[in-house]
């Protein structure tokens, strides 16, 4: 070597190829193998000589496989379970992912711990409890349950596991959702609840009575849930009516009881009394969700129509309108389509796309859901994804401060 030494360096050389030839060969292999092919893949990745990051990668090839071909490994796959616990990372997540779509019940023990564990970070814990939620009812739903009314986890992973639980035993799901909700948790939380119910078939009925028979939920969570529900597009005749009794009391604005008269009043106090500066920090607020639906410049979601010019382009009483009756005036583009699958989902969204066999909508969260046109058991007409009643919460004052500031958009 001494006499040759580029010598080494071509040995070097050989050697990183071979491995990423053999790499590469193996990741077909995932991705186009047999049953029986991919298996070999599979012992690859609980191979615990194989490096992290290219287990995870391969990992991830096999998970291609089966969403995109319905391959899964040949053969007992229990030995992923010793990857649960593995980088607390990247591996960790595909193995937990793999154990959710491979519907491995009998790893739900592990899977459970792992979602149990406060040591762990949060989206970890969350894909635990994700993959609980696509496994079998009969195997997770104890788990899950377990997982819900577990106090030591954050509001958050409660939710989550209760949003996984309304598949497998809804009416349990709903009791514990009742109890959380009667502790006010943080406003996505709450959000994540509600629409846990309202995005099942039957769910806003489980909630009614859960809610009926549980204890007190504070007003502001009843009022928040008012407005999810008339934002979801949806009848729920036993939810609406229930939210409103127990929240009893009149909110300080009720939008859907004004008459044109009241309008006129409130447009001319507006006039002299609306503040644009405090209506830009209203219109911000997390609570109103304006910024999460509507952009005005480069900033915010595109679910709503863009604002950048609203005081420009419409007239007052127009912008007025729009804001307390927020369905009457739907720009075109924007009408919703309220969407039953067969699997008993409920998805209310904005139309992106349709084709002879897919359906995309936008829903109210800005995500994009693709749903096959199979599994489509029901469409009907929605309405606007902003709610009715949206700003009841807020004071006289504050309304005419939101439409102040919306009114001199774009002058």
């Amino acid at each position: 070597m001494r006499r040759f030494p580029g010598l080494s360096v071509c040995w070097k050389t050989a050697a990183t190829l071979a491995a990423e030839v053999i790499a590469q060969a193996e990741n077909a292999i995932a991705l186009y193998g047999t049953p029986e092919q991919a298996r070999l893949a599979f012992d690859v990745v609980i191979d615990p000589a194989t490096p992290f990051e290219r287990a995870e990668a391969l990992l991830g090839s096999l998970l291609t496989a089966t969403a995109t071909r319905g391959t899964v490994p040949a053969g007992d796959l229990s030995g992923l379970s010793q990857l649960l616990h593995t980088d607390g990372g990247p591996l960790s997540v595909r193995a937990v992912e793999a154990v959710g779509v491979w519907g491995l019940a009998g790893l739900v023990e592990p899977v459970k711990l792992l979602a149990a564990d406060t040591s762990r970070p949060n989206w970890l814990q969350e894909a635990a409890i994700k993959a609980l939620g696509r496994l079998p009812a009969d195997a997770s739903a104890t788990a899950l349950a377990d997982l819900a009314d577990r106090h030591t986890l954050a509001p958050g992973l409660r939710a989550a596991a209760i949003e996984a639980l309304a598949a497998a035993a809804p009416d349990t799901a709903a009791t514990t959702a009742a109890e959380l909700l009667a502790a006010a948790p943080p406003q996505p939380v709450q959000d994540r609840l509600f629409r846990a119910f309202l995005s099942r078939r039957g769910g806003g009925d489980r909630l009614a009575d859960a809610l009926a028979k549980g204890p007190a939920v504070p007003r502001e969570v009843l009022i928040h849930g008012i407005a999810l529900v008339r934002g979801a597009g949806q009848e729920q005749p036993r939810l609406m009516p229930l939210l409103e009794s127990l929240s009893k009391g009149e909110s300080p604005l009720q939008t859907a009881a004004m008459t044109a008269g009241d309008v006129a009043t409130f447009a001319a106090f507006l006039a002299e009394s609306g503040d644009a500066g405090r209506g830009e920090a209203l219109y911000r607020q997390e609570k109103l969700q304006c910024v999460k639906c509507h952009r005005i410049g480069r900033e915010g979601g595109r679910v709503g129509p863009d604002l950048t010019a609203i005081g420009a382009s419409s007239p007052l009483d127009y912008v007025i309108d729009s804001v307390l009756h927020p369905a009457k005036n739907v720009k075109e583009g924007y009408n919703t389509l309220v969407v039953l699958t067969a699997d008993g989902r409920v998805v209310t969204g904005i139309p992106v796309s349709r084709t002879g066999t897919e359906l995309v909508l936008r829903t109210a969260e800005d995500k994009v859901v693709s749903i096959r046109t199979d599994d489509i058991d029901e469409e009907s007409p929605g309405a606007s994804l902003m709610p009715q009643g949206l700003v009841d919460g807020l004071s006289r004052q504050e309304l005419a401060d939101l439409v102040r500031y919306l009114s001199q958009l774009g002058r």
